[in-house]
């Protein structure tokens, strides 16, 4: 007894000095080719192989941070400047990792022609007269020379408060219970700059699917809702469709209108196609909805979390990474699954959308889904009305996989194995 006292008061005492205070996170180390995340994924020797592997993404490429391998080839080519290959006399960062597996993007989130004026690397977009070259990102020290406009940021712990000194050390709740970044040594975000729309900065195409589950690690800034980004709708990253669409690609999962209690699931829609607005509202109504509820209008099919199971205060607050998993089978049939699953820092499992029984063949997906395009245009900034933002902030993401089947466990991309146990999900939810 006397023992467990002395060593209660030392805890104390360190206590007191601080040293046991939570302290910035440190992320388990990887070697790229090696042994990060979607190395292990996709190597058949590894226990976590997926040999239904669509895509991985787990940031970890070197070029993405460091000016290293210009004039490179895959799989990690050239840093974001590398002009090599290109077909003008300055195609700036042709050659880079970015634009060589997911560019091009659109013009605000790239270098335009005549810029950078005086390039400390590489050379001076100069295209003949097309506008613009490719997607820059942004650093530390802007070594790339794009942060004035860049939609990109690949993080390393002590970067996420450079820009905003109040977001600290970045996200809590990382693999190893620390802030920062989630897993490895970087993470991505979608960097949305004070007053600019941002927007589509490339694509990530994987096989043609009909089933499909997705697991993802993602945290939002904490200054996301004093930023005024959702004052009005921002973009989630969206899915390419098979079927050619005039309404371009669908946000299936992670989406926002504006500030509420079920944000970041607060609106998921997909375009009808065939459809029409009645027949639609057919299908919804024959399909078994245990979690979550569903709408539609003349254009879209949507599905929103259920409010009563999840709610964003409590269950994923602003500055903390979370575990998405969601699992879309057999989209071509008239009995088409939808389930969206969500872990936060409580380390439990929540179904926040369980619809079964739903007859999508004649909506745009029907036939599948071919590819992920990174998005995050922000409606607030334009200029249609909307107040515009006052703050740079971010999306973060990490250790993104997706598999053709239901999707691996959010333990397995790294919740729980610092931050806490990744407890069973909830039983007896509600029906709606």
């Amino acid at each position: 007894m006397n023992r467990m006292k002395t060593a209660l008061c030392a805890a104390l005492f360190l206590l007191a000095l601080g040293l046991l205070l939570p302290e910035a996170s440190t992320a388990a180390a990887c070697t790229p080719g090696t042994d990060c995340y979607c190395d292990k994924v996709k190597a058949s020797s590894n226990p976590i192989h997926d040999p239904n592997l669509l895509f991985c993404q787990d940031w970890e490429a070197p070029t993405l941070y460091t000016d290293t391998g210009v004039g490179g080839g895959a799989p990690y080519y050239g840093p974001w400047y590398d002009e090599r290959g290109g077909s003008f006399t300055c195609f700036r960062g042709y050659n880079s990792y970015w634009n060589r597996n997911y560019g091009p993007g659109v013009d605000d989130v790239m270098w335009l022609e005549g810029t950078p004026a005086a390039p400390t690397k590489g050379c001076t977009c100069n295209t003949g007269g097309a506008g613009s070259c490719n997607v820059g990102a942004w650093s530390p020290s802007d070594m790339w020379q794009a942060n004035s406009f860049a939609a990109i940021a690949i993080l390393r712990n002590g970067d996420f408060n450079d820009e905003i000194s109040s977001l600290g050390s970045g996200p809590s709740n990382t693999s190893d219970g620390g802030n920062g970044v989630f897993d490895g040594v970087q993470s991505f975000a979608h960097r949305m700059i004070r007053g600019r729309t941002q927007g589509i900065t490339g694509e990530a195409a994987f096989a043609a699917s009909t089933t499909f589950g997705i697991t993802m690690a993602i945290a939002y800034a904490a200054n996301v809702d004093t930023s005024g980004i959702v004052g009005a709708p921002w973009k989630p990253d969206e899915w390419r469709q098979v079927a050619s669409s005039p309404y371009g690609p669908e946000g299936i999962l992670m989406g926002h209108v504006s500030r509420s209690s079920i944000n970041p699931f607060q609106q998921n829609a997909i375009y009808l196609g065939l459809m029409t607005e009645a027949q639609c509202n057919t299908a919804i109504n024959n399909a078994s909805k245990k979690v979550g509820t569903m709408q539609c209008d003349s254009v879209t099919m949507r599905w929103f979390a259920d409010s009563r199971v999840y709610s964003r205060d409590t269950d994923y607050p602003l500055g903390s990474w979370g575990c998405v998993r969601a699992f879309f089978q057999n989209l071509n049939t008239g009995s088409s699954t939808l389930k969206i699953w969500f872990t936060g820092p409580a380390g439990v499992e929540k179904t926040l959308v369980d619809i079964s029984g739903l007859d999508m063949r004649n909506t745009y997906i029907g036939k599948g889904l071919q590819s992920i395009v990174w998005n995050a245009y922000a409606n607030a900034n334009s200029g249609l009305g909307e107040t515009p933002t006052t703050e740079t902030t971010f999306r973060y993401t990490d250790n993104i996989h997706i598999t053709a089947g239901v999707p691996v466990s959010c333990a397995q991309i790294g919740f729980g194995s610092g931050g806490g146990t990744v407890l069973a999900p909830p039983t007896n939810l509600r029906v709606n």
